[in-house]
């Protein structure tokens, strides 16, 4: 099984689960997508591992990023540095060597690309492509990473 398995709650089931999780090999980790419930997650924070934000509507493959979750990527990234904490943010859904950059610069550490690399037809060069424009954004460079 996975030890990373990220969950999608209400805030008083995530209390029991991680609590659960955590006394266990699993690391924790909850999946969320609205702006209200990073307030909600304040309170369990220290014992998460990783945070998912979704960055579209979960379901279905091939939707367009929401752009409002880059403000809750800033939000939570803060959240996280404000308390000294070491709790990952993976974004998953939308994410497409456009928009990657900015994900990055916004605060994730770990990105889902699914349909932005098996649509592209070439997989190895559009993860290249990906690749250094996480770097370039993690520099501070925020470069597309998009070639000519």
């Amino acid at each position: 099984g996975s030890k990373l398995p990220p969950l999608l709650l209400d805030e008083d089931e995530a209390v029991a689960v991680v609590v659960g999780l955590r006394s266990g090999t699993a690391m924790p980790g909850i999946a969320e997508i609205s702006a209200q419930a990073l307030a909600k997650l304040e309170h369990v924070l220290p014992d998460l591992d990783m945070v998912l934000l979704m960055s579209v509507n979960p379901g279905f493959g091939g939707q367009k990023f929401i752009p409002a979750t880059l403000d809750n990527l800033r939000a939570l990234r803060r959240m996280i540095a404000e308390r000294g904490l070491a709790v990952d943010i993976e974004v998953d859904g939308g994410v497409k060597l456009d928009n990657l950059a900015a994900v990055v610069a916004a605060g994730a550490d770990v990105v889902v690309s699914g349909s932005g690399v098996f649509a592209s037809g070439d997989y190895a060069g559009t993860i290249a492509a990906m690749k250094r424009a996480a770097a370039a954004a993690q520099a501070g460079g925020g470069s597309t990473g998009a070639t000519s």
